[in-house]
């Protein structure tokens, strides 16, 4: 036996001139203000799943026919009373099977919507055509064809897509483009990154549309949120001010400025109290963070790792092999973290010259070995289908981006944009990694006179970027040339693109001496396949003035560790003159 929680009946009275008959059950608790509680909630307090009914009678038959777990609400509308009192009975997963109606359907994306505001976990049941709720559909098709179709939800964020689809004509230009802004709308609002990702694939299936064709677009949409709210954090802060500015506080102003414009870059609310640091605050702080990033190289990899809440500068000088390392280190990750997202931001090149460049790493096939890329792009361009490594190639590389695993961005942002656009899809997200290419070119807004001194304030922006999100940032970097010693690659090189190796924790310089010796003597380097040195320059966690030398196949644009017997005849020159151990060898 139960306690009573509720009753519930019909009123009976006269009615006014004008008003409908309700014939709906309704508690009658509400008007002593007990809460209201599901009908069957007690009879379902030991499970994880239910399944949500309109009618009364609905989950009294279903439950006499021998179908569990059945609950009443007593209307369309799942109210957060309800809801509360499943999830302390020890619900989690939610299943609304209202009735097939318009009061049905509004109901349920009500309570899919209340639902996920509460971060709680929803499907959908929906009837047959001609058949509005578990009552008919039981005297129509038995308990256990509702058995069977209660055991087959829709995922909620499936369900929304349709029925967001549906209010449009999609056939028409203007009801294809609404569908579209909609969906990208309701898109922002799902916080869980699974519900997300079936909520657009539906939207792009329904559409017709490539998933990596849309995956920009809700990109670009939270980008305009984010500008449209911080125009408005500024709009409110000039009231603020002018209100201070007629009342002659100075000391309000100058309490104005610097703690509300931090707030609004910052977008982290009000600056908490500073507390002591304790031992168990270091401890939980380890065990919540993540490990560095391997890069893929096994002897890179056993002297340093990426570091997370950090920024790792590759530096290289011009035609090095500077984004040749940084997408291949890319692709390894990618492979390596199959959890994780990773970014990459194009400065020199646009994302059709990036995603081909990679197509062509992962493919790995010589097609043409003087001019391989510009070959690869013709084939691609031709439709053909008979290279069957460019083939497998073209899937792994579909698969990568359509899954939003790995974005090719070129959109020329600003510092104040590039840092809202990384921590939105941070949000949004389980990022592994974020590569820049490269910090030099990316611009900022003011005049600081110098471009030394704008390198230096994008740079402490970015490490900022890193620290907040959790993230580790992986900058390729210009890398000076000595005129003194122009052999030479060391971290004095990089100080004259504007200190930036300050905010690095690791700094990893290329040199391609096969690559230099041609630049000097003004010459075509025609050989295939060159060693690149990684020299370590800096590193705050470990071991410095150590190099790995990797085989750079240029044609297909792969770095490869040395196998043995490279590694025994490889040129080893005496240019590092940071690195003592080098000096004097030949």
């Amino acid at each position: 036996m139960g306690r009573l929680t509720a009753i519930y009946g019909r009123l009976t009275r006269t009615l006014t001139a004008g008003e409908k008959e309700d014939l709906k059950y309704k508690p009658f608790s509400e008007a002593t203000g007990v809460k209201d509680s599901p009908l069957n909630m007690e009879k379902n307090k030991r499970t994880d799943t239910i399944v949500i009914v309109e009618g009364l009678l609905d989950a009294l038959i279903s439950q006499a026919r021998g179908v569990p777990g059945v609950v009443a609400i007593g209307q369309a509308r799942l109210t957060d009373n309800q809801i509360d009192t499943a999830v302390k009975a020890g619900v989690k997963y939610f299943v609304l099977a209202l009735d097939n109606d318009t009061a049905g359907m509004d109901g349920t994306e009500a309570a899919i919507k209340r639902l996920m505001g509460k971060r709680l976990t929803s499907f959908v049941v929906t009837f047959p055509e001609g058949q509005k709720d578990p009552d008919e559909f039981v005297k129509s098709q038995g308990a256990e064809a509702l058995k069977k179709l209660i055991a087959q939800p829709e995922a909620a964020s499936k369900w929304m897509a349709r029925r967001i689809l549906s209010r449009y004509d999609i056939t028409a230009d203007m009801g294809y483009q609404q569908a579209i802004d909609a969906a990208i709308t309701y898109a922002n609002e799902i916080q869980d990154p699974l519900e997300g990702k079936q909520f657009m694939e539906t939207i792009c299936q329904g559409l017709a549309l490539p998933y990596e064709a849309l995956a920009p677009r809700i990109m670009d949409y939270d980008t305009r949120q984010a500008k449209e709210q911080e125009k408005k954090e500024y709009k409110d802060l000039i009231v603020k001010a002018d209100q201070l500015h007629r009342d002659n506080n100075i000391d309000g102003l100058r309490t104005l400025f610097t703690d509300k414009l931090h707030d609004i870059k910052a977008h982290t609310g009000a600056v908490h109290a500073l507390t002591p640091y304790t031992v168990t605050d270091m401890i939980t702080d380890i065990k919540q963070s993540s490990p560095g990033l391997n890069t893929g190289y096994a002897s890179l990899d056993k002297l340093v790792t990426i570091p997370q809440e950090a920024i790792t500068i590759i530096a290289g000088r011009p035609s090095h092999g500077k984004t040749t390392l940084m997408m291949n280190l890319a692709l390894n990750m990618v492979d390596l973290y199959p959890e994780k997202t990773f970014l990459f931001f194009s400065y020199e090149e646009t994302r059709k010259q990036i995603a081909l460049k990679l197509l062509n790493i992962i493919s790995k096939k010589i097609l043409n070995e003087g001019q391989n890329l510009s070959t690869l792009e013709t084939y691609v361009r031709s439709s053909e289908q008979g290279l069957e490594q460019v083939e497998s190639g073209k899937k792994k590389l579909m698969k990568l981006t359509s899954s939003g695993r790995l974005w090719i961005i070129d959109e020329p942002f600003y510092i104040n944009d590039l840092e809202g656009v990384i921590s939105n899809l941070a949000t949004k997200h389980q990022l592994g990694g974020v590569f820049i290419d490269y910090i030099q070119k990316v611009k900022i807004h003011g005049k600081y006179g110098q471009r030394q001194l704008e390198v230096q304030a994008i740079s402490a922006q970015l490490l900022e970027v890193a620290k907040q999100n959790k993230l580790p940032l992986i900058m390729g970097a210009q890398l000076g040339r000595n005129q003194q010693s122009k052999d030479k690659v060391q971290l004095d090189n990089l100080r004259e693109a504007g200190d930036i190796e300050q905010d690095a924790n690791l700094v990893l310089g290329l040199y391609n001496d096969s690559m230099q010796k041609a630049q000097d003597e003004e010459k075509k380097l025609t050989d295939r396949a060159v060693n690149v040195d990684v020299v370590i320059l800096k590193n705050r966690n470990g071991t410095v003035n150590e190099k790995v030398t990797l085989k750079f196949d240029r044609p297909i644009l792969t770095m490869r560790e040395l196998t043995p017997e490279e590694e025994k005849r490889k040129y080893n020159p005496a240019t590092f003159s940071n690195i003592g151990k080098e000096k004097g060898k030949k």
